[in-house]
């Protein structure tokens, strides 16, 4: 097998190989963080079926919390103690 050359026909060094995975990484962490923040935001919607009416984090993250009546999110939103409505749009 040949060894990977750049386009002069030169053989890479160890620090031409660093710079270039770095720059690879750096150019790839943006688009991780999108994914991470996206399948978070993602996993905060519904609380699941079976919970019990309450107040829970608020899905669309608009308010601290919102009544979850064991069934579906209802309109019911809390701030700081200060209960609100805020229909789900």
């Amino acid at each position: 097998m040949s060894p990977v050359t750049w386009h002069d026909g030169a053989v890479p060094s160890g620090p031409e190989i660093i710079i270039v995975l770095v720059v690879l990484a750096l150019m790839a962490t943006p688009a991780l963080l999108i994914l991470v923040v996206l399948r978070t935001r993602d996993q905060a919607a519904p609380a699941p079926a079976t919970a019990a009416p309450a107040w829970y984090p608020d899905p669309t993250q608009r308010h601290e919390l919102r009544w979850f009546d064991g069934a579906v999110w209802t309109a019911n939103v809390s701030d700081r103690g200060i209960t609100a409505v805020d229909p789900l749009a």
